[in-house]
């Protein structure tokens, strides 16, 4: 199994984990070893490693390692871990790129209509306006009220309360992370100082901790295949 994980230019991760290529072995249960350290920020290609450089850090100049992982032994009912890490060549990926992975992740994990079109439109590049974002951040004010709606509706038909707080917490969780990709989509127009490092923060945060729900690969992939695209469209446009 491979997995993808930035260092700095001293080979250390931003949770302080010095890592060096080569190989090791260690204990499946171990709590503190470099993969439970750093395991929200590993990619399943250098792709997504690349879109999870970690809001807090946004690493200068990383380095991308990969880490190839086998079970080697029983040691007394414990899998001996085998990790060979090498460093490879870092992919490069645009302000415009991230941003599109992060629309595209939130559109498949979570279902919201007026989201999915108005991102439809961010990615292929026919609506990137500052206005169109406000105007989406003001509809995720709506959403919430529409949510309070429908969980009155839901507590009269008898639902629990465990179901209430689900949907509560899965609306939450969505215009949290909405918030943060529009936020970065207007960091985009509106180029302000240090707009690409704020834009790739907000993408960052808008998708850690979705990895392992999704194929966050397969969408990196398209992506990169859409913004170009969009990017296209969007100078053909001017």
């Amino acid at each position: 199994m491979a997995r993808y994980l930035l260092a700095n230019t001293e080979n250390s991760t931003w949770r302080g984990s010095r890592i060096l290529p080569g190989h090791s072995v260690f204990s499946s249960k171990a709590s503190n070893t470099i993969v439970a350290k750093n395991a929200t920020e590993f990619g399943e290609s250098p792709l997504v490693a690349i879109m999870l450089n970690p809001w807090h850090a946004q690493l200068d100049l990383p380095k991308m390692l990969e880490f190839q992982f086998s079970q080697v032994a029983l040691v007394k009912d414990d899998p001996r871990i085998n990790m060979q890490v090498r460093e490879i060549e870092t992919p490069s990926v645009t302000t415009d790129q991230k941003i599109v992975f992060g629309l595209m992740v939130l559109m498949e994990v979570y279902e919201n209509e007026s989201f999915a079109e108005w991102a439809e439109h961010w990615i292929c590049g026919s609506d990137r306006s500052a206005e169109s974002a406000g105007r989406m951040f003001a509809r995720l004010g709506e959403a919430a009220q529409e949510i309070k709606a429908l969980k009155e509706t839901l507590k009269a038909a008898g639902a629990s309360i465990e179901e209430l707080e689900k949907v509560d917490a899965m609306n939450k969780d969505f215009c949290t992370r909405a918030s943060d990709a529009i936020f970065a989509a207007q960091m985009y127009m509106d180029r302000a100082e240090n707009w690409p490092l704020l834009a790739a923060r907000s993408v960052s945060r808008a998708i850690t901790g979705l990895n392992g729900i999704i194929d966050l690969a397969e969408i990196a992939e398209k992506a990169i295949d859409s913004s170009s695209k969009g990017v296209m469209r969007t100078r053909s446009a001017a």
